[in-house]
């Protein structure tokens, strides 16, 4: 499949799988033998609707250099027009070719064992389990905002030259995605980005201001990394810090005294983690002691408090 087409499905698969129509679309696309019928039930045996279309659409990019054109051509067909021009937004709309019904319902019989089942969303399975109380008081965050908060996903799978495709990251990001819109947060869902598209977009997206109105945020990168790096899909570096950095309480008032959560999929490096003789407890920033001959002094933190607080960084560590 050409490149750009690729990357118009993964960027979009999200907004796609909301648009499409599978009991339209299924039996178009094994007529065109875009899917055999054996991978077209592994994609219906998913446990829901949603499950399935995403699993299609990711799917998608890996069946051949006429896919997408072929997927494009059945959007336009069985009228699912918004969807067609996600693909192709100068497509020319046509005003009778649209698919028939019963043209659908002959295909559908055509494949008898290929069950298209209604999803009954009372017994969906899902992956969070709603609260029965709320939990308030100094010691606990407010989180009862609607939306709870902003989630921004950037998940890069395809690399320019050196770095090898990731595409089992496809599954780990659409159950993020999932997770997160059932935790009741408003998600931005993005694939394939370079080192200055995701240092543009984290910026932009920690200087929001809908940021004023929710209880907390949540940055989640799945790329190539090195130790506090990020790779963009250009193989070029982001630092974490930098990231970090435009959400600290000069950088990100809006966000102040609430949680900001960081979940970075990212391989930290080749050395080992050998470990120290004995044991300490803490699992804070370093401190630093500053000293004269005369008197000792207050030990300052490496970083001040009032500026970096109510932050959940969590990253692959060294392996062991």
């Amino acid at each position: 499949m050409d490149p750009d087409h690729r990357k118009i499905l993964q960027s979009n698969f999200v907004k796609l799988s909301e648009l499409i129509s599978l009991d339209e679309i299924v039996p178009l696309l094994l007529e065109e033998r875009v899917f055999t019928e054996h991978m077209m039930e592994d994609i219906l045996a998913e446990n829901t609707d949603t499950d399935r279309k995403h699993k299609l659409m990711l799917d998608l990019p890996r069946r051949g250099p006429n896919a997408f054109k072929t997927f494009l051509d059945i959007l336009l067909k069985t009228g699912n027009y918004d969807a067609a021009m996600i693909l192709d937004p100068d497509i020319e709309i046509p005003n009778s070719d649209i698919i028939s019904s019963e043209h659908v319902s002959l295909l559908t019989s055509s494949f008898r064992h290929v069950s298209i089942m209604p999803v009954n969303e009372g017994t969906a399975q899902h992956f969070v389990k709603p609260a029965t109380e709320w939990k308030e008081g100094p010691d606990c965050y407010k989180m009862s905002s609607q939306p709870r908060g902003y989630c921004l996903i950037i998940n890069n799978v395809l690399f320019q030259n050196i770095l090898s495709e990731r595409y089992g990251s496809y599954e780990d990001a659409r159950k993020l995605d999932i997770v997160f819109h059932e935790f009741g947060y408003e998600v931005t869902f993005l694939s394939d980005r370079t080192a200055q598209e995701i240092l543009g977009l984290v910026k932009e997206f920690s200087e929001k201001q809908e940021h004023n109105q929710v209880d907390s945020c949540v940055v989640i990168i799945l790329s190539h990394g090195n130790y506090n790096t990020i790779y963009g899909s250009d193989v070029e570096k982001v630092q974490l810090d930098t990231i970090l950095n435009f959400f600290n309480n000069d950088n990100c008032p809006q966000l102040h005294g609430k949680p900001k959560m960081f979940f970075i999929q990212a391989c930290q490096g080749d050395n080992h983690d050998r470990g120290v003789s004995g044991c300490y407890e803490a699992d804070s920033k370093p401190f630093i002691q500053h000293r004269t001959r005369t008197a000792p002094q207050p030990i300052v933190p490496a970083f001040s408090l009032q500026a970096w607080s109510d932050m959940l960084i969590s990253h692959s560590t060294l392996p062991v």
